[in-house]
């Protein structure tokens, strides 16, 4: 019960109490009367106990309902955040064969897979944006699916630019090649700083209190 809902029941209370001390002929009655105001006002009490009861357990039910909800808001975003968790670690590993002029071709080779970048643009369209719960997790999420498949287009690039240059070198494919590389390190920046996003909007989920 609220503290207002406190003093609200005591002055009714106190109302009630000074309205029957002066309102009721005390010295008249006799004890069929007395007996009958005792059980009006037990009756009452009953009826006021059991409203004041009835109320603090729908709170209660309310109270736990958000408490569960919520709980399983922060298990779902856990889930959603293992999948972006692991497309960031997979970009960062690629950006290793970037540096300001270019990249190296055997590093990025290593740590390139085509069909490993495509699952994880698949698992990111299948999450249910609907599900995430703020404006800010939705936005970054499609930030996120955005970036992934900018990067991959770019890296899909560097990879047929060193493949056409297999021929021009008697070594085979040459392990550097020159590109301007921000386009692809925006790309791996906007999917770190989405997902850290994300992550406190998820965080916020453990954090905040129901109150009913």
């Amino acid at each position: 019960m609220a503290w207002y809902e406190k003093w609200a029941a005591m002055a009714i209370t106190a109302a009630i109490g000074v309205a029957g001390y002066y309102g009721i002929p005390w010295s008249r009655m006799d004890i069929t009367i007395w007996a009958y105001w005792v059980g009006a006002v037990g009756a009452i009490g009953s009826i006021i106990g059991a409203y004041f009861l009835g109320e603090r357990q729908s709170k209660a039910a309310l109270r736990l309902a958000a408490n569960v909800e919520r709980l399983t808001a922060f298990r779902r975003g856990g889930s959603i955040l293992a999948v972006t968790d692991a497309v960031e670690s997979h970009t960062s590993r690629i950006l290793k064969a970037f540096n300001d002029e270019g990249f190296y071709y055997l590093i990025l080779l290593m740590q390139h897979d085509g069909k490993i970048m495509q699952s994880y643009i698949d698992a990111l369209s299948a999450i249910p944006v609907h599900e995430l719960g703020s404006y800010k997790s939705v936005a970054a999420l499609l930030r996120i699916r955005t970036s992934m498949v900018y990067f991959q287009i770019h890296i899909e690039k560097c990879v047929a630019q060193a493949e056409r240059s297999r021929n021009q070198y008697t070594g085979g494919v040459a392990d550097f090649h020159r590109i301007d590389p921000s386009s692809i390190r925006h790309c791996g920046e906007e999917i770190s700083v989405c997902n850290q996003t994300l992550r406190c909007e998820v965080e916020k989920l453990r954090v905040v209190e129901i109150t009913v």
